[in-house]
């Protein structure tokens, strides 16, 4: 019997877990040289450089959001979203050595964070911009967890989905689905994963299969190495 992909993704966002793509992500972070970071990564219009400033700026952006809950403080995961982006854009530039700093000091201070949530801090939540749409503090493991993965394979230096744990990837496939499931009209899709159940996101439509991590590159960055069809093409790649 297959099992089913994982209804609560949340429970893969352990420190440990948070602790080690992290860790792996420095990793390679260290070995980007200048040239590495001005080239191109698999965000549209985003360099290597771009990629790694944007992850240092959410560490400290999810940082602020539990410090909303843990201190009480009067404060927004980002100023506005132009400012998130300026930020990003002047990041974008820095040296190998800035660059591994930043984000080993902006990680740090997020763990350090988390560490400190309890079950009382379960319902409290803050804006992600002011008067925007509100983050659950307690979903921050998960989020970070999702962004230093992915964006750790957009950085295209040695680092793939098929590198997480089968558990992690499992979980994050499952968030995808949920997430597209839960769209106003679902993609007319069968999600066949090996090892586990078809996600039918809409009564009948085209089937697509591969392994976890291989579906998990197409739904999320339209990577099709691995990925097949029983229509033949692969049809567009859904938006969540």
């Amino acid at each position: 019997m297959t099992a089913d992909l994982p209804d609560h993704p949340s429970a893969v966002a352990t420190p440990e877990a948070l602790e080690r793509e992290t860790g792996r992500l420095r990793d390679t972070v260290g070995r980007l040289t200048p040239d590495d970071l001005v080239g191109p990564s698999l965000c549209t219009g985003w360099s290597r450089g771009h990629v790694v400033s944007h992850l240092t700026a959410n560490a400290l952006g999810l940082a602020d959001v539990v410090r909303s809950a843990v201190d009480g403080a009067d404060t927004t995961m980002y100023a506005s979203e132009a400012a998130r982006d300026a930020d990003i854009e002047a990041g974008a530039g820095r040296s190998p050595a800035e660059h591994l700093d930043r984000l080993t000091t902006a990680s740090r201070e997020l763990a350090g964070l988390l560490s400190r949530l309890t079950p009382a801090h379960d319902d409290a939540t803050c804006e992600r911009t002011p008067g925007g749409v509100t983050v659950l503090v307690r979903a921050v493991p998960f989020l970070r967890l999702r962004e230093v993965a992915y964006h750790h394979v957009d950085l295209l230096h040695g680092f793939a989905f098929a590198d997480l744990d089968d558990r992690t990837c499992a979980a994050f496939l499952g968030h995808e689905l949920k997430g597209l499931a839960a769209a106003d009209a679902p993609p007319d899709l069968v999600v066949a994963a090996e090892g586990y159940a078809p996600v039918r996101l809409e009564a009948g439509g085209v089937t697509v299969s591969g392994a976890a991590p291989a579906l998990l590159g197409w739904l999320t960055r339209g990577l099709t190495d691995g990925v097949t069809s029983d229509a033949g093409d692969l049809p567009h790649r859904p938006e969540a």
